[in-house]
């Protein structure tokens, strides 16, 4: 699955990118994984990573347990 993302500064990253289970996501590429708002992402029950003052990422292995925990058979 390819999905185009922009980093605020005309660059863009695709999901395919993104594949190591410890890379760190922005709130905009969590948000567009999961099809939520960017502001919905703070509301989940998921562990952040502050990087600076006002930079936070969100591991994606962290993201794919969340995933797996809400997915029923």
């Amino acid at each position: 699955m390819r999905i185009g993302l922009s980093d605020g500064k005309g660059l863009r990253v695709t999901h395919d990118e993104i594949d190591h289970a410890g890379s760190l996501l922005t709130r905009d590429e969590v948000a567009a994984w999961l099809k939520l708002s960017p502001k919905r992402v703070y509301d989940l029950p998921v562990p952040r990573v502050k990087l600076g003052r006002r930079t936070i990422r969100w591991r994606k292995a962290d993201i794919e347990e969340f995933i797996a925990r809400r997915t029923t058979d």
